[in-house]
């Protein structure tokens, strides 16, 4: 059941209308339960994890229906700019994309021409998959639903590189950015800090895009460990997303306290 007969839901999109900061995870395994178990814990969106892991389209599709049986936001992290697998993901009805190692204003457009359809990019039509109700979308036309979902589909880029980092200002002047991650991991490797994650340089680094996306008025996602401390200043440095980590290293951290917490035998 759509929210008011006209379309799908796009669930981050209301967040981003409705909260000042919105707290995720990253979801690896095969079983849409996680999904449930990521809402019933209390987050607000959940990222399919297809860049790396085996998650397929047609498990992302479930993943989908449990999000939005729940009224979770949900983004999927693609392999990369390749237009027909983000086409792909966003027919079945995530609320957008998170597309990585954004370099430059050139991948910047190619990633907002790959989620908008013409005259702002250039996604494929297919006006009777999931995202548009298969054809009960409630719309009058087609035209008013590619304009419907222009605007609420999510392009939300990576920025986790060094080159990313020193065209940040570039990058953001190009329209249809709606979020910006900063990637520390592939950061702090691109820059020659291999496992040094919390090293100055990248800390610094963190400090450059952060400020030219409040100064360009594009909400910021950091992952908990790299954020600020507190909610306000977070807020006050322009980040809207944090996500806590992945399902699979939560299950590793608490079976690792139950073993810790079990009586030994030895």
């Amino acid at each position: 059941m759509t929210s008011n007969g006209r379309g799908r839901r796009n669930v981050m999109r209301e967040l981003m209308q409705t909260r000042s900061l919105v707290v995720g995870a990253f979801l690896n395994l095969t079983d849409a339960a996680v999904v449930d178990i990521a809402a019933l814990a209390g987050y607000d969106y959940v990222v399919a994890e297809a860049e790396h892991g085996s998650l397929s389209l047609a498990m992302i599709a479930h993943y989908v229906r449990a999000a939005h049986n729940r009224d979770l936001g949900i983004l999927v992290r693609v392999p990369a700019d390749d237009p027909g697998y983000i086409q792909r993901v966003l027919d079945v009805g995530v609320d957008g994309v998170q597309i990585p190692h954004v370099r430059n204003a050139q991948d910047a457009r190619h990633a907002v021409a790959a989620v908008r359809y013409p005259p702002a990019g250039t996604r494929g039509m297919f006006p009777k998959g999931v995202v548009s109700e298969f054809g009960a979308h409630g719309y009058s036309n087609v035209a008013e639903l590619v304009s419907a979902l222009n605007a609420q589909t999510i392009c939300n880029i990576i920025i986790e590189d060094a080159a990313g980092v020193e065209d940040i200002d570039e990058i953001l002047a190009v329209p249809g950015l709606d979020i910006v991650t900063v990637g520390p991991g592939d950061l702090s490797a691109s820059m020659g800090l291999i496992e040094r994650p919390q090293d100055p340089a990248i800390h610094a680094a963190i400090d450059k895009v952060l400020a030219a996306c409040r100064r360009a008025g594009i909400p910021a996602h950091l992952p908990v460990s790299h954020a600020p401390s507190s909610p306000e200043e977070l807020v006050s440095k322009g980040v809207w997303m944090l996500s806590s980590g992945t399902d699979l290293g939560t299950l590793l951290a608490g079976m690792r306290a139950d073993l810790a917490a079990a009586p030994s035998a030895s």
